[in-house]
C-alpha cells in the first residue's frame, strides 16, 4: 500500500479529518490522508461515499481486486488514523 501523510499529528485548522482512499483493479491500494473543510465532507464524504456499501464496509486487511474510490471525513482528533474512520466519529448533517 502507497500511503501520503503529513507529519505525524498534524493539527488542522477546521475539525475535519480526511482519508480518500483509491483501489485500482490490481488490488494495490493509495491512502491519503488530510485536513479538510466542512464543503469537502458534505460533498466528497456524505453526499458522495457515505452510501456506497464497497466504502461503508471497507476492511482494511481484505485484498479487493475491484477499482472503487472512498473519502472518509471524521471530526474527533486522530479519527483518521485507520483507513476507515471509527463510525461514531464520521462525519454526519
Amino acid at each position: 500500500m502507497c500511503e501520503f501523510v503529513y507529519d505525524s499529528n498534524t493539527v488542522c485548522p477546521e475539525p475535519y479529518c480526511i482519508n480518500v482512499l483509491r483501489n485500482p483493479d490490481t488490488g494495490q491500494r493509495l491512502l491519503m490522508r488530510k485536513c479538510g473543510t466542512l464543503d469537502e465532507c458534505k460533498r466528497d464524504w456524505w453526499d458522495k461515499t457515505s452510501d456506497k456499501v464497497v466504502c461503508t464496509s471497507f476492511y482494511g486487511n481484505f485484498s479487493y481486486t475491484d477499482a472503487f474510490e472512498c473519502t472518509y471525513c471524521c471530526t474527533t482528533p486522530n479519527c483518521n488514523e485507520d483507513i476507515h474512520p471509527a463510525a461514531n466519529t464520521l462525519y454526519k448533517e
